[in-house]
């Protein structure tokens, strides 16, 4: 997969930011890339982190966040969900009558 992969498929896009869909191959969930909209470049990644069992923002180092921003990526946290949650429980684990 080339750096170029990662802008072939937009999640969202805000005043400052774009949120692209990065599939990770093999991996359960895709990964997302934030990058700034005025110069190619990464900014952040919002990712699946399993220990929580919730989406979480990674912002690279020297990076400054405005509130739109942030908001940005909370809005897009939020429409992602919780998969994990969603998931019905397996069929051993119910009671039988």
């Amino acid at each position: 997969m080339s750096i170029y992969d990662m802008y072939a498929r937009i999640l969202s896009r805000g005043r400052h930011i774009t949120i692209h869909a990065v599939p990770i191959p093999g991996g359960i969930t895709d990964c997302y890339c934030v990058t700034p909209n005025t110069k190619p470049g990464v900014l952040a990644w919002i990712r699946w982190y399993g220990p929580w069992k919730q989406w979480c923002f990674f912002p690279c180092e020297g990076t400054m966040w405005s509130l739109d921003c942030l908001g940005d990526v909370q809005k897009c946290i939020e429409e992602l969900g919780q998969p994990a949650a969603a998931v019905p429980p397996d069929e051993g684990e119910k009671k039988r009558s």
